[in-house]
């Protein structure tokens, strides 16, 4: 982590809500405004949300035994 981050990351971090830094003054701090910038999501990759994965099927289970056999 670079020291721009940890400064950032700091002033998030401040317990004095009149002292944390706004969300306005840290889009225009160094961590948002120096090269490289950041990605326009409009490019950034995209995958698809774990609800619509497919998941693999469960195995049966074999239930033919009897509790006594358990036991």
């Amino acid at each position: 982590m670079n020291e721009i981050c940890f400064k950032l990351l700091k002033r998030f971090l401040t317990y004095d809500p009149k002292r944390r830094i706004t969300a306005e003054e840290a889009l225009t701090g160094k961590w948002f405004t120096e090269d490289p910038k950041p990605t326009p999501p409009e490019i950034s990759p995209t995958f698809p949300a774990k609800r619509e994965q497919h998941r693999a099927p469960l195995p049966k289970v074999d239930n033919s035994h009897k509790k006594a056999e358990i036991i």
